[in-house]
């Protein structure tokens, strides 16, 4: 199976802990890197270090990861069979743009929820090699399987009015408050979903409406996060938990 993993690096200094969880990987793969401002030639050396084909992109920070994660998806044909779409994340929320949970208890607080359900979604899809390789077994023997990620949410009331302008944009209809999402947007996922929907047009109207820097929910990001696990049923698939 040929896969693409895609990091979308917002948080440069979470670089170290991104290749450890990678390296449970016991296959080949293609790396995609974004980043949302320039480094040093030396750090980006070090990133094409990191696998033997790597590619870096630099991209608008708009849409949040899922924005960062689209503008590369662009440069990804066909020819995967699989995307690992994985990112950063440090906290809930800043002091400038604090999230409601940040509002009620603290910083230190919004940081260390924030660590912990980026560790959480991690372990559900590269917590060891063992779990990888029966991650891919999945894919390749489960027809059904069409995306495998840490938890999944039916939390959709929030987003809905946006989540019905992106299915007016993919010409979909969809009751999707039977299904489920990965909440976090680190995932494992068909590639030939995605490409069925997400053509490069639809990827420009998309970004299109994208808000720069962070931003709370409802929003085109967050909306967004729940139309890739509804393609998934949409497709007669399912998300699986391993």
């Amino acid at each position: 199976m040929k896969i693409a993993v895609c990091v979308h690096l917002y948080h440069a200094d979470m670089l170290n802990e991104i290749v450890e969880y990678i390296k449970n990987i016991p296959v080949e793969y293609d790396l995609f890197i974004s980043l949302t401002k320039n480094y040093p030639p030396s750090f980006l050396n070090n990133l094409k270090k990191i696998n033997k084909k790597t590619e870096i992109f630099f991209v608008e920070n708009i849409g949040m990861d899922i924005g960062g994660f689209l503008q590369v998806y662009k440069h990804i044909d066909e020819s995967y069979d699989l995307i690992l779409k994985i990112h950063t994340k440090k906290g809930l929320g800043s002091e400038k743009n604090p999230s409601l949970h940040l509002k009620r208890h603290g910083l230190d607080s919004a940081k260390d929820r924030g660590y912990k359900w980026f560790q959480g979604l991690m372990r559900g899809v590269l917590n060891n090699t063992q779990q990888v390789e029966e991650i891919l077994k999945q894919f390749k023997e489960n027809e059904k399987c069409g995306m495998v990620g840490g938890k999944v949410n039916n939390n959709f009331a929030v987003n809905k009015n946006y989540m019905n302008i992106i299915f007016k944009l993919l010409g979909l209809t969809d009751d999707y408050t039977k299904h489920t999402f990965v909440g976090g947007t680190i995932f494992w996922v068909r590639n030939d979903i995605l490409k069925k929907y997400l053509t490069n047009e639809k990827i420009d109207q998309i970004l299109k409406e994208s808000p720069e820097g962070y931003v709370h929910e409802p929003s085109i990001n967050h909306a967004m996060e729940r139309v890739f696990g509804c393609l998934v049923y949409i497709e007669n698939k399912e998300i699986i938990i391993i």
